[in-house]
């Protein structure tokens, strides 16, 4: 995905307003591979094992939406989407805040971070972007890298470009200089 993105970043600085048909022709085909996963919870009658894959099934799909925000925000390179895109993007930006925030007490949640980032890179709605930071803030797990997370993206929702998604995540963790590491 990254390949992808670095892509089209390339193709913009070549000039090219639009993505080239080669890059639109790579991007549905991720498209493609990201909805056909199969997220189903398996069978089972012992209701924690339901429970957890439950919980597994939420987080994988935190994590495609996580994976969509990035692939959409590709096409667009660096300049930030259309309005529309943009409500789109936030809108799966939300989803990922609600569902990880549902998962606060499961094993499953610390699996969730980068999409997360993801999604918080992309929220415009300044409650959205309160509850993420207190929702961080409040972590069970206090681990030092969600302090750093939260820091991250309020120093993006803070910046007076507005940046937006992870290229503008990228932007303003260089204007910092610093650097986030979350894998």
């Amino acid at each position: 995905m990254q390949s992808l993105y670095l892509w089209r970043l390339a193709q913009e600085s070549m000039g090219w307003r639009n993505p080239s048909p080669e890059f639109q022709v790579a991007y549905d085909n991720l498209n493609s591979v990201i909805e056909s996963w199969g997220t189903g919870p398996t069978a089972s009658d012992d209701g924690l094992r339901v429970l957890h894959s439950s919980q597994w099934c939420m987080a994988a799909e935190v994590i495609r939406n996580g994976l969509r925000i990035y692939l959409s925000t590709s096409l667009y390179g660096s300049a930030a989407p259309p309005f529309e895109a943009q409500q789109c993007i936030e809108w799966r930006a939300k989803n990922v805040v609600d569902a990880t925030m549902l998962l606060e007490a499961s094993p499953y949640a610390s699996l969730t971070v980068w999409a997360l980032v993801m999604a918080g890179s992309c929220l415009i709605d300044n409650q959205y972007r309160r509850r993420l930071a207190e929702f961080l803030a409040q972590s069970r797990y206090k681990m030092r890298h969600l302090s750093a997370v939260c820091k991250v993206l309020e120093l993006l929702w803070a910046d007076d470009t507005k940046a937006f998604g992870p290229y503008g995540l990228q932007l303003v963790l260089e204007k910092q200089g610093t650097s986030l590491s979350i894998m």
